[in-house]
């Protein structure tokens, strides 16, 4: 699961996360909006290149509608070939 927080550390629901390829590829682009915990879990199965032992998936959050703006830099995520 992702989760979205607000500025103070608090969840943020309704919030629009999207996964998307960085240097390792999905297939497409997966989107799921946050549930009142802050949450959201997306269906990625990211793909490294034969001869890549690491890439990355990239996210951005669409924060809902009223006082909130997404101002921070995103975290990737890591994804190690074993």
């Amino acid at each position: 699961p992702v989760t979205v927080v607000d500025a103070n550390g608090a969840p943020v629901s309704n919030a629009t996360v999207i996964a998307k390829s960085g240097s390792a590829k999905l297939s497409g682009v997966e989107t799921a909006k946050t549930r009142t915990n802050g949450t959201a879990t997306l269906p990625i199965n990211p793909q490294l290149g034969p001869n890549q032992a690491e890439g990355t998936v990239a996210f951005d959050v669409k924060p809902p509608g009223g006082d909130y703006a997404d101002r921070r830099e995103n975290t990737e995520l890591l994804v190690i070939k074993e």
